[in-house]
């Protein structure tokens, strides 16, 4: 018994001592959760207070506002909506956000499964493909898909125009196909009827082949004998037409040369005057009359006039010009003109003599037109001025004509290269007309003439150029004769 009860004391000693650790251990985490607890609660408390405002301010965004109006429509998939009056319940508004972001993606995206940051790079790269094709300049999708789909949308509308168009065309074609199909008929009907016909033929036909086909071997052999003389003829034609151009190539050189010749024997355009005198003063007896040593033996006439130019300076070799640049017109220090004429000297009267000159024996005399060796050639053309009246006629061209065949020269009408000079008068001028007196078709009739004349005279001027033959105007070929004076009496 006494080792039984000993057992159970020190059984309950155990109990009590363990008991008692218990306890204290278990005081000991009290105090320290306790503790812990308390610091927690104020924490928490500290921290209500800094975001307490915060909350506030949420509470009263627009946003949140949109997103419990999101909630609560329920046409966002596994979104519930709040309780009456939206005042507790619900899905949080965070989800209710992350949901209209997964289904802005997923509406960007084209896939459930389609992430946020993909959708965002989608929605981007369909910003750029609309930038690139010109339809759109901003930077949103909206308006990106926007500008794309007016753009199909007109493009569906041109589709549609072709498609009417395209109908409208198979239409017509189907009922051209149709007409061709009747034809078709008719002409597989006529064939058959002509291959029937045919047939009846064929061996007549046969027949008559092999005679055609002789008569073609001799057509042929005919146009090869044909061909072949053609072919020689034209060789003979080339070796014609190669020495005819070496001919004329030679012709060319002679005419070059002669041509230089000629320039040879004809006046200097570049020179006042010719390069040699036609005779001298011999005597000079007073009273305005001198003697020249020209007679009836040298083609001499009444009224011819000749330029006087002093002995001691001689002819004038080269055209000069004044302070302006414009030419002085090449004239000696008198004129005279015969009024009787002898065997071998001839009377004349000065009817020009410049102030401060003197005439003396052995003095030059010349006329552009005279020669008593040869009979130049002249061309006169134009109308001339010699009264200086500033009216040009053709009256005063007749004159110039007139003067030259009776000095001995020739009038020609065309310049050739036989012309030894060209006589030009005043230039044709065209009319000045208004718009509105060119309504008038007789001031139509006379701008066209005067056109005429201009191309006309430019023409004689090109021909004497492109010929070398000297051009005189008015005044000169006066000058040249000793007539200036004369002419304007």
């Amino acid at each position: 018994m006494a080792s039984v009860n000993q057992r159970s004391q020190g059984t309950l000693l155990t109990t009590v001592v363990i008991f008692a650790i218990l306890f204290v251990t278990a005081t000991v985490f009290a105090i320290y959760y306790g503790t812990r607890a308390s610091k927690a609660e104020k924490d928490l408390a500290d921290e209500r207070e800094k975001i307490q405002p915060e909350i506030v301010q949420s509470v009263n965004d627009p946003s949140l506002t949109d997103l419990r109006a999101a909630r609560d429509s329920g046409k966002i998939p596994g979104v519930v909506a709040a309780s009456r009056g939206g005042s507790a319940g619900g899905t949080p508004l965070i989800n209710v956000a992350l949901a209209q972001r997964d289904q802005l993606a997923q509406a960007i995206g084209g896939s459930s499964a389609a992430s946020f940051a993909v959708a965002r790079e989608q929605a981007q790269a369909a910003i750029e493909s609309a930038k690139s094709t010109k339809t759109y300049s901003g930077d949103s999708l909206a308006g990106a898909v926007t500008a794309m789909a007016n753009q199909i949308n007109t493009l569906n509308d041109q589709l549609a125009q072709s498609a009417s168009k395209l109908a409208n065309e198979q239409a017509a074609h189907k009922a051209a196909i149709d007409t061709n199909a009747a034809e078709l008929s008719a002409m597989r009907k006529e064939v058959a009827d002509v291959r029937a016909q045919a047939d009846k033929s064929m061996a007549a036909a046969n027949s008559a082949s092999n005679d055609a086909r002789q008569t073609v071997q001799t057509v042929e052999q005919a146009r090869a004998d044909e061909r072949a003389k053609v072919q020689a003829a034209m060789d003979q034609q080339s070796a014609t037409v190669a020495g005819l151009n070496s001919k004329f190539e030679n012709a060319q050189k002679v005419a070059d040369g002669l041509q230089n010749r000629l320039d040879k024997y004809r006046v200097n355009p570049g020179d006042a005057t010719l390069v040699q005198t036609d005779g001298q003063i011999v005597s000079i007896p007073g009273n305005g009359m001198v003697y020249i040593n020209l007679g009836s033996g040298k083609q001499v006439v009444p009224g011819l006039t000749f330029e006087v130019y002093d002995q001691g300076i001689g002819m004038p070799r080269k055209t000069e010009v004044d302070e302006t640049g414009d030419p002085v017109l090449p004239k000696g220090k008198a004129a005279i003109e015969v009024v009787r004429v002898g065997g071998s000297s001839s009377e004349a009267r000065i009817i020009r003599q410049d102030t401060g000159t003197i005439l003396a024996q052995g003095d030059l005399i010349a006329n552009l037109v005279y020669d008593q060796n040869t009979k130049y050639n002249f061309v006169v053309y134009g109308k001339f001025d010699l009264d200086q009246n500033e009216k040009p006629t053709q009256t005063d061209a007749e004159v110039i004509k007139r003067l030259i065949t009776q000095w001995g020269g020739k009038v020609s009408n065309d310049v050739s290269v036989s012309t030894d000079f060209v006589v030009l008068g005043s230039e044709p001028e065209l009319p000045q007309f208004s718009r509105e007196e060119l309504q008038d078709v007789l001031n139509v009739a006379k701008l066209d003439a005067a056109q005429r004349e201009v191309d006309a005279y430019q023409d004689v001027v090109q021909k004497a150029r492109e010929l070398g033959v000297p051009v005189l105007n008015q005044n000169r070929f006066l000058y040249f004769i000793g007539y200036y004076n004369l002419a304007t009496r």
